[in-house]
């Protein structure tokens, strides 16, 4: 009696496709727990405490007050997290809808307008809360900032890896906010390119599993 083992169990006992397919598996669970996580961060459904730094996303607006402190606008959270003039985190700050923009005054409190205005002191505490007459403008570029001594804060890659780079009056250059690696690889943009890289892998390794099983049923004893 001759034994025939299909395609499928060929392929299945072979341990590389084994690591394939949970390299695979792993890749789709964490880009789609991390996306999820973000969006539910996102929409107010989970409270992150407000001295938890989270990896920057989607960063839309930068400002910094006269000691400066570094405001940075992530909108994939709906979150504002600020930075000492090191880069070291200070507190964050959560606002009710996604778009918004953000203004320093002279006595250093920050004004988010976000559906209403939002008044803020330098340590996070909420001074005044009034309707705004302002409305988030999609043209302006709130990218860049210039405070009274003249240095630009200049945000680089602010979705994919934000960077706030400050040049002094001088000309010279310093990054002042970076995420760190660590933190970002917890973050909504790298469990989005493990959803991309999942996909890609998973294709990749069908069209070789497709042509490998045409070898195997090519084989003599397999006829």
């Amino acid at each position: 009696m001759r034994i025939m083992k299909t395609e499928q169990s060929i392929l299945r006992d072979k341990p590389h496709w084994k690591r394939a397919d949970y390299m695979i598996r792993f890749l789709t669970l964490y880009g789609f727990v991390g996306w999820i996580a973000a969006f539910l961060v996102g929409i107010g459904v989970l409270n992150i405490p407000n001295n938890v730094e989270l990896a920057l996303a989607d960063v839309q607006s930068i400002v910094a007050d006269s000691h400066g402190h570094i405001y940075c606008d992530s909108a994939m959270y709906g979150r504002i997290q600020v930075y000492d003039a090191s880069g070291k985190f200070l507190w964050a700050w959560d606002y009710p809808y996604k778009h918004s923009s953000i203004t320093i005054d002279k006595k250093d409190r920050l004004h988010v307008f976000s559906g209403k205005e939002f008044v803020l002191s330098q340590d996070g505490r909420l001074l005044k809360e009034r309707p705004s007459i302002k409305e988030y403008d999609y043209s302006s570029d709130y990218s860049s900032y210039r405070d009274m001594r003249g240095n630009v804060y200049k945000l680089h890659t602010p979705t994919l890896y934000p960077r706030v780079i400050k040049t002094d009056p001088s000309g010279r250059e310093k990054t002042v906010v970076s995420v760190p690696f660590y933190l970002w690889l917890t973050g909504p943009i790298f469990a989005f390119l493990c959803l991309i890289i999942a996909c890609m892998y998973g294709y990749v390794i069908s069209v070789i599993r497709r042509r490998a099983g045409q070898d195997i049923r090519n084989w003599p004893w397999q006829k």
